[in-house]
């Protein structure tokens, strides 16, 4: 995969922080990112429905669409019930919106601390896709993949009533791990445990928002969104495990021991 040697750092903060909370988008921005991120995939569109993906996301916006992200944190308030929570992750929401030339709004996903998180074998497939991109780009054969448990729960489809995305796309990650994330969306098909993920390229935060927003358009599910955070000893390496957050910065967990956290 291209780009692998690609490296978070603080522009990837500064977009977020420069955003103040939002960020919009129309139509133009959905061809940019067909050409940019579907068309120039790994290997091309050389998976059966990606040229059907990038078809379907040139037409998802119309002249005068739009949509909206917006993202916000603050601290818990105990009289609201709202918990501080030993990992640090602060109070907040990301939320898709997206809104047609006749006035209609749809929300096409959202995401909170309280968010339940995808299921273990989501992350085992994630890693499997990101470790073997990895082998490829350092010319190293491909690990074997670790197991994934398709009869596994799949990802929850709404909580309270919305549509669900990633934590990785949580407002405490976006603020305080953007700038050591590499963020990876999925171009196949949410649902499909038993097919091989198709990573886009590596990508900031910021896009991974887009790029969620309009893969939601266009498949009519959020995709599956994740985030790698390496430390120096891991960074540049095909990994052999991985360690599960749902916060990049959780203070509870300990050393890593070696493996990259998959923020999902």
């Amino acid at each position: 995969m291209d780009r692998m040697n690609f490296v978070p750092g603080p522009q990837a903060k500064e977009q977020i922080f420069n955003a103040q909370g939002h960020m919009f988008f129309s139509r133009q921005t959905a061809v940019d990112f067909a050409d940019e991120f579907i068309m120039n995939a790994p290997g091309g569109c050389g998976g059966a429905h990606l040229p059907l993906l990038y078809q379907t996301m040139l037409a998802c916006l119309n002249e005068g669409d739009q949509v909206g992200i917006w993202f916000g944190l603050r601290d818990p308030d105990p009289a609201a019930g709202q918990e501080e929570y030993p990992s640090g992750e602060l109070v907040g929401h990301s939320w898709a919106l997206v809104k047609t030339t006749d006035g209609r709004e749809r929300h096409l996903w959202e995401v909170g601390r309280r968010t339940p998180a995808a299921a273990e074998a989501h992350a085992a497939r994630a890693f499997n896709a990101y470790r073997e991109a990895m082998a490829r780009f350092h010319t190293q054969e491909v690990p074997e993949p670790i197991p994934v448990d398709v009869n596994a729960a799949d990802l929850p489809e709404e909580f309270n009533g919305k549509p669900v995305i990633s934590r990785a796309l949580s407002p405490s990650n976006l603020y305080y791990a953007s700038d050591r994330m590499w963020y990876f969306v999925d171009l196949t098909s949410p649902c499909d445990l038993g097919s091989p993920a198709i990573l886009s390229r590596p990508m900031r935060s910021f896009d991974a928002l887009a790029l969620s927003a309009l893969m939601t358009l266009a498949q009519g599910r959020p995709p599956l969104v994740f985030g790698i955070s390496n430390t120096t000893d891991t960074l540049g390496k095909v990994p052999a495990g991985y360690v599960r957050a749902s916060y990049e910065a959780d203070a509870t967990i300990g050393s890593a021991e070696g493996k990259p956290l998959l923020v999902l």
